[in-house]
């Protein structure tokens, strides 16, 4: 599965997130919870410059497995893409005030059978997920990419920044996945 993604120079780059591997084995992890429960929360998680974002637009836009566009709601940090009518969407922005459990964005998820919130720091919001999805790429594909999105001197800054990220992530979850973006 792929999506195409512009970079900082508007250049069009393919991105094609988890290997079809770890995506069967992320959609037979949500049949598993969506088994005893009426929708499953996954939350996708990694250091700045992973491609955590652009795997939730990716999963947003194409779906993934047996879960349609339709079926799925992604959080990203405090901000959700909200279906309106037609083909039309908005950003739904709510900022982070403490643990909230995502309430803010529940009205729009009411159909959504999976939903996923994105955030290094997810315990800001939230205190459990269904699924914890660890996300990481080796440090030169990072600092290329933190250097794509803010520039050479800012991105290098922020990849020396956050070179000590721990993915130890203090919210309940009942599956723990990990993979490598591609």
């Amino acid at each position: 599965m792929m999506i195409r993604i512009r970079d900082k120079d508007g250049r069009s780059i393919p991105y094609f997130g988890l290997s079809s591997d770890d995506f069967n084995l992320l959609a037979d992890t949500i049949q598993k919870v969506l088994l005893h429960k009426e929708h499953a929360l996954v939350c996708i998680t990694g250091n700045k410059g992973v491609g955590k974002t652009t795997l939730g637009k990716l999963i947003r836009k194409k779906g993934f497995g047996p879960y349609r566009p339709k079926d799925i709601a992604v959080i990203d940090d405090d901000c959700m893409s909200v279906d309106t009518l037609f083909f039309f969407r908005r950003k739904y922005v709510h900022p982070c005030k403490g643990v909230d459990e995502l309430q803010p964005f529940l009205r729009f998820c009411k159909k959504k059978k999976v939903r996923f919130y994105v955030k290094s720091n997810p315990e800001s919001r939230i205190s459990r997920a269904d699924v914890l999805l660890k996300v990481h790429q080796p440090d030169e594909t990072r600092r290329g990419r933190l250097i794509q999105r803010y520039g050479a001197q800012k991105g290098d800054q922020v990849f020396r920044q956050t070179q000590s990220y721990h993915d130890t992530v203090r919210i309940e979850v009942d599956y723990e996945l990990t993979a490598q973006l591609q």
